[in-house]
């Protein structure tokens, strides 16, 4: 709703007022309160602006120190930062380290860029880009409902080729998708895949998005 922003105008709620009382909040969460840390701390840490618990606690509405320390455990398990800040460890500072300067860069959760990093290391980039991007999104498999849920589920568990890996499932559906696409197996275009796709268990808009 925009209303009252920018200028006056009426704001309609299609909920009842009860409802609207009792469990509509007059305000939201602040977003430092309920997002993810990680970046705001690496990128405190790539700034070089100080620990990250005594710049967070100015801001107006600031995180929980312990959200804080569970956050740079995190950081410092992914190896984003190292285990002590100037000789001495410290549980809510750590130093950035190579790692952690790839992984601020890096758009995107830094389990995945972690991932990545580690893809580009071992030479499996571009498996681990797959991989990735489908971590960022949704499922690509077909949930099914009611009476097909079983069926979904062992559609899942034959890409994953006795691997037992929702990873592993999905970079083998990527692969067998782009190789019948690339060789113009698909009768029909587009028609066609969405035909494979529900047959296989694949949801092929998600895998276009993967595809990008």
């Amino acid at each position: 709703c925009r209303a009252g922003r920018v200028q006056s105008g009426h704001c309609f709620r299609l909920i009842t007022k009860k409802f609207m009382d009792e469990h509509i909040p007059d305000y939201s969460v602040p977003e430092m309160q309920r997002q993810s840390l990680e970046q705001v701390i690496l990128r405190v840490k790539t700034l070089n602006m100080g620990d990250p618990q005594s710049l967070l606690d100015q801001a107006l509405s600031p995180p929980d120190r312990q959200r804080i320390a569970q956050t740079v455990l995190v950081l410092k398990e992914v190896g984003a930062l190292s285990l002590i800040t100037q000789g001495l460890p410290n549980i809510y500072d750590g130093d950035l380290t190579f790692a952690g300067k790839v992984m601020a860069s890096l758009p995107v959760d830094v389990h995945v860029a972690r991932l990545l990093l580690l893809g580009h290391v071992f030479g499996y980039l571009n498996e681990c880009l797959v991989i990735g991007a489908v971590l960022s999104l949704r499922s690509i498999f077909l949930q099914g409902y009611r009476d097909k849920k079983l069926k979904a589920y062992q559609n899942k568990l034959t890409w994953a080729r006795h691997s037992e890996s929702d990873c592993f499932a999905s970079l083998y559906a990527y692969m067998e998708w782009k190789l019948r696409k690339e060789t113009q197996n698909f009768r029909e275009g587009r028609k066609g895949q969405q035909q494979w796709g529900y047959h296989v268990g694949i949801h092929i808009q998600r895998m276009l998005e993967v595809d990008l």
